[in-house]
């Protein structure tokens, strides 16, 4: 589906990350939490000559620690609920997780860096915080929805869809400066951090690259 002049994604594709070749349409996809199969509904935000970036529209896994061990060195339970959760795909899709400076350059931050100590958390429709009304938006008005629909009671902040199953996803990316913390995508629009050892916050919402070639 190709984007509106208003869309700040590139376009959405349905698409069984299975079978490449099963045929997917709006009508056919499922879009609940947990989902991890059959044709479901995935929004691209960047390209290059070959490929297609995408992420999915829900979490294939509604909660899980980052670590529970409390240090962000690596990723640990996330990392087995993501590959286990996309066991089945198909290998060229290289599933992974966004990465914190994917979602700033998503929405135009360009002050943004992950690496560098001291950064602080962001609404996702101004590129700054706000701590007296935390982002709030009217229902559906968010031009970043899709990126944190189907999160609970983000319809607070401007989504489409609401599920009371989980507060947001976690990208790959520690927190710069904080052994304990690492970025995650938050129910209310934002791009924010949290200790690595939560496991009832946050979830997986994988990416996966698409070589443009299926399209054809």
């Amino acid at each position: 589906v190709e984007p509106t002049s208003t869309d700040t994604h590139k376009g959405i594709v349905y698409l069984d990350p299975t079978n490449l070749k099963n045929s997917c349409n709006e009508s056919n996809s499922v879009s609940t939490t947990g989902t991890k199969t059959g044709c479901m509904k995935w929004y691209i935000y960047s390209e290059d000559d070959s490929n297609y970036n995408m992420i999915l529209d829900h979490n294939t896994t509604e909660t899980v620690a980052y670590n529970s061990t409390g240090s962000n060195t690596e990723m640990k339970e996330v990392k087995t609920a993501l590959e286990s959760d996309t066991s089945t795909w198909d290998s060229s899709l290289k599933a992974r997780l966004i990465t914190a400076n994917e979602v700033a350059r998503i929405t135009g931050n360009t002050g943004f860096d992950a690496s560098q100590t001291g950064m602080g958390w962001f609404c996702l429709d101004t590129n700054a915080p706000d701590y007296t009304n935390y982002c709030a938006k009217a229902e559906g008005t968010s031009a970043y929805k899709w990126l944190f629909d189907n999160t609970k009671e983000c319809t607070s902040s401007g989504c489409d869809i609401a599920d009371d199953s989980t507060y947001g996803y976690w990208t790959s990316t520690p927190y710069a400066g904080d052994t304990s913390s690492a970025w995650y995508v938050h129910r209310f629009g934002n791009l924010n951090y949290n200790n690595v050892d939560n496991d009832s916050g946050y979830g997986v919402r994988p990416v996966i690259t698409v070589s443009k070639d299926i399209f054809k």
